[in-house]
């Protein structure tokens, strides 16, 4: 499978590929041409927006095996003072990521799998956003996530994967 990353800060200061609905169908257009039958995921951000989140999936049922939900939620990142935390040209925003961002991860898949059910789509769905412990794992599959991955917890925890298997 390959997995295409449409949630990082990689359009400079207008955003996420993402957001843009347009972009992300030539992208993932362009892509599942160059790669045939090779299963093809494309990770998201955070979507508020409903009409959004089901034009996304409407280009998900089209070309990609799966949707991997959430990357981090973008925000300004201050210290102390108000000050940028993280210094240098274009870095006053930055991603949040960790169990601050379970409530949108769970939230994404809650309504993805609601459309992919009313719609009849095909693509499954990676829960990811806060997964630090067994409950965390749990919470995501309860709600829908035919996957569910880890990456803060799993930093945090390099035993993380063995534990929910095994408890």
């Amino acid at each position: 499978m390959l997995e295409v990353n449409l949630s990082c800060l990689n359009i400079g200061n207008e955003g996420l590929i993402c957001y843009d609905l347009n972009i992300t169908q030539k992208i993932c257009g362009t892509i599942k041409n160059e790669i045939g039958n090779t299963p093809l995921a494309i990770k998201v951000g955070y979507y508020e927006d409903d009409a959004a989140l089901a034009k996304l999936s409407t280009i998900a049922n089209e070309y990609a095996n799966d949707i991997s939900t959430i990357n981090t939620i973008q925000a300004t990142i201050v210290d102390k003072q108000g000050n940028p935390a993280i210094p240098g040209d274009n870095r006053e925003k930055s991603g949040v990521c960790g169990s601050a961002i379970k409530w949108a991860g769970i939230n994404m898949v809650k309504r993805l799998k609601k459309i992919r059910d009313e719609k009849g789509y095909k693509y499954s769905i990676t829960g990811i956003g806060g997964v630090m412990d067994k409950k965390d794992f749990n919470d995501y599959r309860d709600v829908g996530a035919d996957i569910v991955m880890s990456a803060t917890g799993a930093m945090w925890n390099p035993n993380l994967a063995q534990k929910v298997k095994n408890n």
